[in-house]
């Protein structure tokens, strides 16, 4: 039987659904509320914490007062953190979670210095910002005391199987309370949906044994879409992978998102950002997985495997404005906009409605590329005028 999580987290496929790292962060929040308060401070502590910080919280708790975890809170220039606890309204921690999302993560020096700026002076706690991940990297010099950078000296890189582990020995250690069932629900949610390692499995290993013979025909493949649909159509129009990284083909397996793409950002004029905001993304998705992607499409993309091309934001408030006349900016049948990404612009098309003979499946998906490709870009003057100018 599926777990508890499990069972609600089926419900992210209506339009309303928030994605995984969402639905994660707010059921952590709320479990970690209902922790006794021992229990709550030894999770932390054991964590959430550099050894540096352990003397410091153990203080924190020892002394009273209300502590509180809360999701989504509105920081102003920096952002919104998505979780934080807070210590009689104090701010004393703040986690930034990140399952397997590609985008940049330089919002945690926003976090810190934020955080700096609510600690109380002359006090020993001196506030930490923590990075709780799966497969996406820390930043460089996150976690080794840079306090110029991230302003608080307390800096910690947290890993979701880490919390598996803590959850699945704690449940099962105080049998019988509300709190521990929960614990055991999150962690067989967790192991439902693959975090309990980041390092191969057994299982691993024989969808290795499956795939390899395939993936030099995959990986030729997506350099033959970046070569013949992308460059021509979009040279000198895209960044790479970074801001100012030189533009060519690369493969990312986005396993929470059950999907193999390639993507590149773009840069003026065909985006009103000179940074990674905008990028444009192309790829195979594979919906029959457990976890979906853009499931909240609409109108909804297919249902079996299939190729995609769009125009993407990352969530960091510079989103693709939506068009006013609910028309996809004119770009015809068979685009869809997605607010999870968020407004984003995608073409999808199943994988069995193209010849799937060994000379013509990846000729026609490249064509079809290039065409959405062309198609897009006839219609990114108009989305850039409708950005709003800065301040309105």
């Amino acid at each position: 039987m599926p777990s508890l999580y499990g069972r609600l987290f089926a419900y992210r496929e209506r339009r309303d659904r928030r994605p995984l790292e969402d639905f994660l962060t707010e059921a952590l929040c709320d479990l970690l509320n209902r922790l006794p308060r021992d229990v709550m401070g030894r999770f932390v502590a054991e964590l959430l914490l550099p050894p540096a910080a352990t003397r410091a919280w153990q203080q924190v708790v020892d002394d009273g007062g209300k502590l509180l975890w809360a999701t989504q809170q509105a920081i102003g220039d920096y952002g919104r953190l998505d979780l934080m606890l807070a210590g009689d309204e104090t701010p004393l921690l703040v986690v930034e979670n990140k399952v397997g999302h590609t985008g940049t993560v330089g919002q945690l020096a926003g976090y810190g210095q934020w955080l700096l700026g609510r600690q109380v002076a002359g006090q020993t706690w001196r506030g930490v910002v923590v990075f709780l991940t799966h497969f996406t990297p820390p930043p460089d010099g996150f976690a080794t005391g840079d306090t110029s950078t991230y302003g608080v000296p307390w800096q910690c890189v947290c890993r979701w199987p880490a919390v598996w582990r803590w959850l699945n020995a704690n449940a099962s250690a105080q049998p019988g309370t509300t709190w521990q069932a929960l614990a055991k629900e999150l962690a067989d949610f967790l192991r439902e949906n693959e975090m309990t390692s980041e390092t191969m499995t057994q299982h691993d290993l024989s969808a290795l044994e499956v795939y390899l013979p395939s993936a030099a025909r995959v990986s030729k493949s997506f350099e033959r879409i970046w070569n013949e649909a992308i460059n021509p159509t979009w040279e000198k129009a895209i960044w790479g992978h970074d801001i100012g990284a030189v533009a060519r083909s690369w493969i990312q397996y986005a396993s929470e998102g059950a999907l193999i793409w390639d993507w590149g950002y773009l840069r003026p004029p065909h985006s009103p950002y000179q940074r990674n905001v905008w990028h444009l993304g192309w790829g195979i998705a594979f919906p029959e997985q457990f976890l979906r992607w853009s499931g909240d499409a609409i109108p909804p993309l297919p249902k079996r495997p299939y190729a995609f091309f769009g125009l993407f934001s990352e969530d960091d408030g510079s989103p693709v404005p939506p068009d006013p006349q609910q028309q996809r900016w004119g770009l015809g049948d068979g685009w869809s906009v997605s607010a999870l990404n968020p407004n984003g612009l995608i073409k999808g098309r199943a994988l069995c409605d193209f010849d799937p003979g060994p000379d013509r499946l990846a000729e026609q998906i490249i064509a079809w590329v290039k065409e959405a490709g062309c198609q897009l870009q006839r219609a990114i003057p108009a989305i850039v005028r409708a950005v709003p100018a800065p301040g309105v």
